[in-house]
């Protein structure tokens, strides 16, 4: 068994996924880095909602997503995991990932981030948190 390197942060507990029913097929193969992901995210009531899909190698079984959170005050980190193997492909299946953080103020900005063992290939986006 290869020793998984877990992101920065603290897992975040409550973190929902759903598998779309949606399978995006390229002409060519992706390498086996990861996609950004599409993110949406709103703040609310001393609470930051995130909605994020994240796309996934069509062959790849998924139990479990995980988040992980970095506190920052300027831009917090959120990092989106899941265990399957790091694979060329080019069909995908796209999941969404629901999540909800108690923060006392509102970030103007956040940056989610699909990880993978080596941090320099995870691949992630900058996201304008919306009141």
């Amino acid at each position: 068994m290869k020793n998984t390197i877990v992101p920065p942060g603290i897992q975040l507990e409550k973190v929902g996924f759903t598998k779309l029913e949606v399978n995006i097929a390229f002409p060519n193969a992706r390498p086996s880095t990861p996609f950004p992901p599409l993110v949406q995210a709103y703040f609310e009531s001393k609470a930051l909602q995130v909605s994020a899909v994240v796309l996934i190698d069509a062959n790849a079984s998924i139990d479990a997503i995980q988040v992980y959170y970095e506190k920052n005050d300027i831009m917090p980190n959120l990092y989106v995991t899941y265990d399957a193997p790091e694979e060329s492909s080019a069909n995908f299946s796209a999941y969404q990932v629901n999540f909800m953080l108690d923060i006392s103020t509102q970030p103007k900005t956040i940056q989610t981030t699909v990880w993978n063992e080596d941090p320099e290939t995870s691949r992630g986006t900058i996201t304008t948190v919306q009141p």
